[in-house]
């Protein structure tokens, strides 16, 4: 099936984000099949969620992808990794920058199109606390007021904290 598509205003080339968002239950298998099927070619974005992380807790990426960790990162939090962003080599750093969120289980970037900015924040929120929600909201609230202009703001990630309002 075709990924969806979030079409953008133009800047240069870039006319349509294509994300891939999965959890991956921590599974090296299941990262290793990610990388391999998810090709530069037909993704910008990969947010992942609980993905497997090394024994300096790090993740596994491949030359394709530039890996982007939460701001959130110390000897206390490492070993909880659960969110992080694939950023395709082929979107120019210029077009991105790190949106700076004080969660252990938030990455976050603003991508720069035309005159706006696209906000994504890729989260994993605990079954037990909505820490990650507040964090995000705060964050992005900030990013909006500080830069002006039109804004979009999209949330993945893999929502364990469940409402009956949901």
């Amino acid at each position: 099936p075709n990924p969806p598509t979030l079409p953008l205003m133009s800047e240069q080339t870039l006319t349509q984000l294509r994300i891939w968002q999965q959890n991956l239950n921590k599974s090296t298998v299941a990262q290793q099949d990610l990388l391999h099927r998810a090709s530069p070619t037909d993704f910008d974005i990969l947010a992942l969620q609980e993905q497997c992380v090394d024994r300096v807790h790090n993740t596994r990426a491949n030359r394709h992808w530039r890996v982007h960790y939460p701001t959130v990162r110390d000897r206390d939090t490492a070993g909880r990794l659960r969110a992080v962003i694939l950023i395709n080599n082929n979107l120019s750093t210029e077009a991105w920058s790190p949106l700076e969120v004080p969660h252990p289980d938030v990455a976050a970037i603003t991508i720069k199109t035309g005159g706006a900015r696209l906000h994504l924040i890729n989260l994993y929120v605990d079954g037990k606390y909505d820490t990650a929600i507040h964090a995000a909201v705060r964050a992005t609230r900030t990013a909006v007021a500080a830069s002006g202009g039109p804004h979009h703001i999209v949330w993945l990630g893999d929502f364990n904290r469940h409402h009956q309002a949901w």
